[in-house]
C-alpha cells in the first residue's frame, strides 16, 4: 500500500497470510505497525492542528525579536516559563561600571 503521510496519517490494516508460496510473518509485520503510526502521529501530518505534533509545534514558534542591549547589564533571574516553554531573562536594568 502506498502511503499518503504527511498529507495524511495512513490507514493501517492488518497483514494476513493467505497465499502459501509467499510466506509472511504476520505477527512481526502487525508488530511494525503501531510504532510506525505512533511516529506518523506524533511528527503530525502537514499544517496539523494537534498541538502535542512536532508539525504543529514547529510551526507555531515565535520568531524572537530583540533589541541587543547595549552596555552591560546585571542578569539577576534566568528560568524557562513552564506556561510558554520560553526563556525569560530578568535583568537590572542600571548599567553596569
Amino acid at each position: 500500500m502506498p502511503t499518503v503521510f504527511p498529507v495524511s496519517l495512513d490507514t493501517v490494516e492488518s497483514v494476513e497470510n493467505t497465499v502459501r508460496e509467499y510466506p509472511t510473518k504476520p505477527a512481526y509485520l502487525d508488530s511494525l505497525l503501531d510504532p510506525i503510526q505512533a511516529l506518523e502521529i506524533k511528527i503530525g501530518i502537514d499544517s496539523s492542528s494537534d498541538p502535542d505534533s512536532l508539525d504543529y509545534k514547529v510551526s507555531h514558534i515565535e520568531a524572537v525579536k530583540s533589541t541587543p542591549l547595549q552596555g552591560m547589564y546585571k542578569v539577576t533571574n534566568l528560568y524557562v516559563d513552564p506556561a510558554t516553554g520560553k526563556l525569560v531573562v530578568e535583568y537590572d536594568d542600571t548599567p553596569q561600571p
